[in-house]
């Protein structure tokens, strides 16, 4: 009698089973981290907007009128600003950030997801650094609940 080299049908569904039932538990998992690591990219990028803003702040003794001077002029702080002036906003990597109060005083800025894939957190900074954050809610599409520090 030729003993047969091959996989049974039995281990073969076996096999396939195990496939599945690990793709079942690893992809909702990916996807949640990869909303984490969007969000958080968003956050270090809005904490550089604010860390430009403050090296402005101590180089010239006063806080910038509007973002175009942190990505012109000598030094050049920062390559790109999404939003510059107060009330525009702009979109970048995923997220829209809002000027909403930028004087010579003071500043505020919030930065929240594009679409439901794109993060899970909004963000804002204000004048002397202070950064907060909220919930991203996927369903409506809106920032929720209060503003609490990370």
């Amino acid at each position: 009698m030729i003993k047969s080299k091959s996989f049974t049908l039995v281990e073969m569904i076996i096999v396939v089973a195990i496939i599945a039932t690990l793709s079942v538990i690893s992809v909702p998992y990916y996807k949640n981290h990869a909303l984490r690591v969007k969000s958080f990219a968003a956050q270090k990028y809005i904490m550089l907007i604010r860390d430009t803003i403050e090296s402005y702040t101590i180089i010239n003794t006063e806080y910038p009128e509007n973002l175009t001077y942190l990505t012109q002029g000598e030094p050049q702080l920062i390559p790109y600003v999404p939003c510059t002036t107060e009330g525009t906003q702009g979109n970048y990597k995923g997220y829209r950030y809002r000027c909403q109060e930028i004087t010579g005083g003071s500043y505020q800025i919030s930065s929240s997801p594009l679409t439901k894939n794109d993060g899970s957190f909004c963000w804002r900074i204000r004048t002397g650094g202070h950064i907060q954050k909220k919930d991203y809610n996927t369903k409506n599409g809106n920032c929720n609940g209060p503003w609490i520090s990370p």
